[in-house]
């Protein structure tokens, strides 16, 4: 048996994660799952939540545990022994079995079958592409929709035309990247709803270790569903892309305490697209030395211009100063 918070399931680590592991189980997306829980705890109550790819059943396992307003988990996964190992998970940890739906079939089968949930966490290996359609139409209306990708290599910039093909736009590859990249996930997801008259509003979108994430709002409204088009834009020649916030702030505020969200939040209020790569632009500026992250975004504030510090970058600062401004201020600090 192998744990995580306190929850014990039948598992196996790898150093090295492979969607050949008889169990798929990656210690590296706690942090995916952690704030999971934390935003499945600002929903409503007597939540049905659907796991259509459930690996080791870890996520539906904590869920149960530390989920209060959740009233019933189904959870599937085609892999052969599921059924049994998550039994014998749910067992160990004398859990009430009725709680859960076990299902041992396809994903996008198992979401046709067993339609109408409240909140559903698509968390492929790779794409989510080919379980979109049937993860969309099975939520119900104002219902959460959670979405991982890990192909970063195609929505990234590495292989462009898998990205043209997967997601419909041309990607970047430079310091932007990953906003990006997250901008294109978001926008495909949301063309997906659109063609069944769905709205999908990001509640919150992050980059994170090899991964992109994004929790959607849906509503089932064929006018909002035209919004869609109304916040797609092309970059010269790349994209089209998302334009809109990358999350909700007041949803944020709901969650709880969480250094991380705290970071989005800051990110959010500043609508702009992209951000400065402070390395790269002391390179273009031939500055021999930078000022400190925070006396620039204090200097930045200063000045009456929104700054702060962003996820996809260590080095980065989102702000609204026009580029010119923060270079002569960049050169003058430094």
């Amino acid at each position: 048996m192998l744990s995580e918070n306190g929850v014990f399931f039948v598992g196996e680590k790898k150093e090295v994660v492979s969607k050949k592991l008889p169990v798929f189980y990656n210690p590296v997306m706690k942090d995916n799952r952690d704030l999971s829980i934390k935003i499945i705890n600002t929903l409503r109550k007597d939540l049905r939540i659907g796991l259509p790819l459930a690996g080791s059943g870890i996520r539906g396992l904590r869920i149960y545990k530390e989920c209060s307003n959740v009233k019933e988990i189904a959870l599937n996964d085609v892999r052969k022994d599921f059924k049994e190992d998550l039994i014998k998970s749910i067992e160990y940890n004398n859990f009430k079995k009725t709680f859960f739906e076990i299902h041992n079939t396809e994903a996008n089968i198992f979401l046709h079958r067993e339609k109408y949930f409240d909140y559903v966490d698509v968390d492929p290996f790779g794409s989510p592409n080919k379980f979109l359609d049937s993860s969309i139409q099975c939520l119900k209306n104002n219902g959460v929709l959670a979405v991982t990708a890990t192909d970063t290599g195609a929505l990234a910039g590495s292989f462009p035309k898998a990205c043209m093909r997967k997601y419909w736009s041309k990607p970047l590859k430079n310091e932007f990247m990953h906003e990006f990249g997250l901008r294109i996930l978001i926008s495909k997801i949301q063309l997906v709803g659109a063609q069944h008259e769905k709205y999908l509003k990001p509640l919150v979108g992050y980059f994170k270790n090899h991964y992109y994430r994004v929790f959607f709002k849906l509503y089932s409204n064929r006018n909002k569903s035209e919004k869609v088009f109304e916040e797609r834009a092309y970059y010269e020649e790349h994209g089209p892309i998302y334009t809109g916030k990358l999350g909700d702030i007041d949803f944020l505020k709901k969650i709880e305490k969480d250094e991380f969200v705290d970071l989005l939040k800051e990110e959010y209020s500043i609508n702009t697209i992209g951000f400065c790569d402070l390395h790269k632009r002391a390179e273009k500026l031939k500055l021999k030395k930078l000022p400190k992250t925070s006396t620039l975004i204090e200097e930045i504030r200063n000045k009456g211009y929104e700054a702060c510090r962003t996820h996809f970058n260590p080095h980065g600062i989102k702000t609204n100063m026009k580029e010119k401004d923060l270079n002569k201020l960049i050169q003058q600090l430094s």
